[in-house]
């Protein structure tokens, strides 16, 4: 609980600094979650150390939510859309099944900077293999695909971030 806390006031620093950061069909979510949390401490009159401890407690109220991950975090609020659990007749889970997820085609997932370089690492292998002249062409296809996919996934961050 206490590393999710510290995952996610991180996010929500590099967000408050303008720093790009969110992919996935969560992005959204998570930056209207964001806005709504700065709303609130734009009107705390405290002290800076007062106002990290409201910072701490007013994501804390939304940490249950976040399940952290490799290749992205899901937040995991609408069982309904789920694309780990389409299919599945056990939906009355308590978690998201994280190894079932396409974290670029489910609502609840959410992309961060943190997440990038395991993006960028399989997209450098995927146009590694591109190069290869010996490719068949239908795995041609199915890699350019790929490549393209991840390359939509990383579009939201500044190169800077990914480095």
């Amino acid at each position: 609980q206490q590393a999710r806390l510290e995952r996610m006031e991180s996010q929500y620093r590099r967000w408050e600094d303008g720093g790009d950061g969110f992919s996935g069909g969560a992005s959204q979510q998570m930056v209207a979650e964001f806005a709504a949390i700065h709303e609130v401490l734009d009107q705390f009159t405290g002290t800076v150390e007062q106002s990290d401890r409201q910072l701490r407690l007013l994501l804390r109220k939304r940490v249950g939510i976040v399940n952290v991950g490799l290749l992205h975090d899901c937040l995991f609020t609408d069982r309904e859309q789920a694309r780990c659990l389409t299919g599945r007749e056990d939906k009355d889970t308590a978690c998201p099944l994280v190894a079932l997820c396409r974290p670029d085609r489910c609502p609840n997932a959410i992309i961060t900077v943190e997440h990038a370089p395991r993006w960028r690492q399989t997209l450098a292998q995927i146009e590694e293999l591109l190069t290869d002249k010996k490719i068949p062409r239908n795995e041609r296809e199915r890699l350019t695909g790929e490549r393209d996919r991840i390359k939509s996934i990383l579009q939201p961050f500044n190169e800077s971030e990914l480095l």
